[in-house]
């Protein structure tokens, strides 16, 4: 377990405890290091559910758990923390929502956690949280309606595959300058590829497959000259592939 003598250290302010074989929860007791503002336990065999107590650590900036066996949901009280700015509990056994109050702080730059059971829908504050720059979620259970995403102007990589998402590809995706990778594939988004994609000069990697898109291929995709991984199979598409994507080396 965790050692005791760690929760007189009041003073903290980093603690890395990562790929270690911690085993056993989380202690009530974390709550006693006020000051921490990044905590990493991430790639140990930590168990049980991760405590509310989180909420008590306001300075919080970074706050990475993954690759434990942590089991449970995500305790509303980590979407409290207005500072927090990296957030990783990938590959763990997480059922249930996102916090709601996910980046209520506007501070979010990286949520990583892909690979559990989460369910629910995508919180709202998440939606339009502008600060995001890599997002993984896929290998999940979130529903909800994504027509409203895309307004992220430092986003670099977007990964919500294999989950329940519905809705249509919003023209906003062509503000996201700094894309380089867009994964939404298994999931059950309609209507039509926007031809504003084509803006996404940095884009190299858009995997749209296996959902229930239709309509034609923009010829707008030839713009994408960065653009080394295209996959739209298991769609209802039809037409004929533009010349200008034809002629993409």
């Amino acid at each position: 377990p965790i050692p005791k003598i760690l929760w007189n250290c009041t003073q903290l302010t980093i603690l890395y405890l990562w790929d270690n074989q911690l085993s056993g929860s989380i202690p009530q007791e974390l709550s006693y290091l006020v000051n921490l503002e990044l905590l990493d336990l991430g790639t140990n065999k930590l168990t049980g559910s991760i405590s509310n107590t989180f909420g008590n650590l306001t300075k919080l900036t970074a706050l990475y758990l993954d690759g434990n066996w942590f089991s449970g949901h995500v305790p509303r009280e980590i979407g409290t923390l207005m500072d927090l700015r990296y957030l990783q509990f990938y590959d763990n056994n997480l059922s249930g929502p996102l916090p709601p109050e996910l980046c209520a702080g506007g501070m979010l730059k990286r949520l990583i956690a892909f690979d559990n059971n989460l369910n629910g829908p995508l919180p709202s504050s998440l939606v339009n949280c502008r600060s995001l720059e890599r997002v993984r979620l896929e290998r999940n259970q979130i529903e909800g309606d994504i027509s409203e995403m895309g307004v992220y102007p430092n986003l670099v990589y977007m990964d919500m595959s294999s989950n329940n998402l519905f809705g249509q590809l919003s023209y906003h995706w062509g503000e996201c300058h700094n894309l380089m990778t867009l994964r939404i594939s298994n999931n059950n988004l309609t209507g039509e590829i926007p031809a504003s994609m084509g803006q996404l000069s940095q884009l190299g990697w858009l995997d749209l497959s296996s959902n229930k898109l239709e309509g034609e291929l923009p010829s707008a995709l030839g713009n994408l000259k960065k653009l080394f991984n295209l996959s739209l199979g298991d769609n209802l598409l039809h037409g004929s592939i533009p010349l200008e994507i034809g002629a993409l080396s």
